[in-house]
């Protein structure tokens, strides 16, 4: 069994959840099985409470800190128990984050109180990842991708300098930069985790328009169904696999997992009925490549074609089942679902 727990850290909109959320959609498509633990002490940089150590007053660092460490435990056993043979535990934010906050002297009071070195802290994970946030490319970058107003171009870059304080001394640290474009940054990410895990995803991905193949005998594929609606600038998606069924919720650049509920008062909210995609796909590997066929509810004759490579200058040797129409320029796969727009279907056939 390979098992590895890899954090990523970084500052506001530096796309923590977003890359989470891509690099489980990728390592599951080569076998592995991905946990993501939500951020707990990250959330602290953003407190509005006073950041000072006081140990009269360490109750909501020393809660944060249990939490963090239990939660790690408890998906560690559950990996194990499940027996999977190859596993990535994805951290947003780990215990050396506590760094990024207090001074050197209340750091080392607070491992004191907590019966807790450095450098346990440190071992605790194969890897750290820092993101920087999108102000360190330029802050109008910042100011187009950030979700929250109330935190300024200014407070990402101090945190930026935090996490890579709070981290410098982990073994295994790496730092990805900022790029205009986010699907390169998640390239750079992919490229880096490969190198800690030793397992290489497929990275790049094209898309074409496609004639609506018939798929009776070809062989085995993993089948997936998402019904996605859209109200506003927002969406909310069940997206169902072999494996598991989840529901995530798209707010801009913002990504998250949701509980079924959620997504049922997501759909109360959809615009109307025309604003409901539902997706039918249809995946498998070949070689170095990832195949994912969609099928889109409200076109009969067409569908999508994703070829996720594991190399950008890869050869791609396509089923010969498949008749393309075209290739499709501007894809967007950072999301872990893709949608259709006016470049594929010009005509409007769906809205």
């Amino acid at each position: 069994m390979k098992l590895f727990k890899i954090v990523l850290t970084g500052g506001p909109s530096s796309g923590k959840k977003s890359a989470a959320y891509y690099l489980r959609d990728k390592y599951t498509k080569i076998g592995y099985k991905v946990y993501i633990i939500d951020q707990i002490i990250c959330d602290l940089k953003y407190s509005s409470q006073p950041a000072e150590f006081d140990l009269g007053f360490d109750n909501r660092y020393s809660k944060l800190y249990t939490t963090q460490i239990t939660t790690e435990n408890v998906i560690g056993i559950q990996a194990v128990d499940a027996g999977d043979e190859n596993v990535l535990i994805i951290c947003l934010g780990g215990l050396g984050d506590l760094a990024g906050y207090m001074s050197p002297a209340e750091f080392y009071a607070f491992r004191r109180y907590n019966k807790i070195s450095e450098k346990d802290m440190m071992d605790r994970y194969d890897a750290v990842i820092q993101l920087r946030s999108a102000s360190s490319f330029s802050y109008a970058l910042f100011d187009d991708v950030s979700y929250d107003k109330n935190i300024t171009a200014e407070d990402a870059v101090k945190t930026d300098i935090y996490c890579e304080r709070s981290w410098k001394n982990h073994p295994e640290f790496y730092i990805v930069d900022a790029q205009e474009d986010f699907t390169e940054k998640m390239h750079d990410l992919c490229e880096t985790v490969a190198t800690i895990t030793s397992s290489k995803p497929y990275t790049y991905t094209d898309a074409y328009l496609i004639q609506s193949p018939d798929l009776n005998g070809k062989g085995k594929m993993e089948i997936g169904k998402s019904t996605t609606y859209f109200f506003q600038n927002r969406s909310v998606s069940e997206i169902i696999t072999e494996k598991e069924t989840y529901y995530r919720y798209i707010d801009g650049d913002s990504i998250r997992d949701v509980t079924k509920r959620d997504y049922l008062e997501g759909i109360s909210l959809a615009d109307s009925p025309k604003r409901k995609i539902g997706i039918d796909s249809f995946g498998f590997s070949s070689g170095e490549n990832y195949f994912t066929i969609l099928f889109y509810e409200n076109i009969k004759d067409k569908a999508v074609l994703l070829v996720e490579k594991q190399n950008n200058n890869s050869n791609v040797v396509l089923p010969e089942y498949i008749t393309i129409i075209k290739k499709i320029n501007k894809i967007d796969d950072t999301k872990g679902i893709f949608l259709p727009n006016r470049e594929i279907f010009p005509n409007g056939e769906i809205e």
